[in-house]
């Protein structure tokens, strides 16, 4: 598949040390972005989620079910100083 419009991520950069999972983190953002691509990543790490997503769905243990939704209100370039914001600093509290 060359060009899909729908990608299912689970975990994608956590066997990746901290440097290289933050700059495969930009390229797949930007990339998604550019090419209007809808992903729909898994994670356990809040600023994985935060530095990916628009929207953070946090489910409940078994049987999965979404307890909350959170917007996230940053630019779609996520830089260092875009996660560093008071709206960044607010998702994680």
């Amino acid at each position: 598949v060359h060009a899909p419009g729908l990608l299912l991520l689970d975990e994608p950069f956590s066997a990746l040390d901290h440097a290289a999972a933050q700059a495969l983190r930009r390229q797949a953002r930007a990339t998604w972005t550019a090419r209007a691509v809808t992903a729909v990543c898994v994670t356990h790490d809040l600023d994985e989620a935060i530095a990916l997503g628009d929207r953070i769905c946090v489910l409940a243990p078994r049987p999965a079910r979404v307890v909350a939704t959170f917007a996230v209100p940053l630019p779609d370039a996520r830089d260092g100083a875009a996660l560093a914001t008071a709206a960044a600093r607010a998702l994680r509290a």
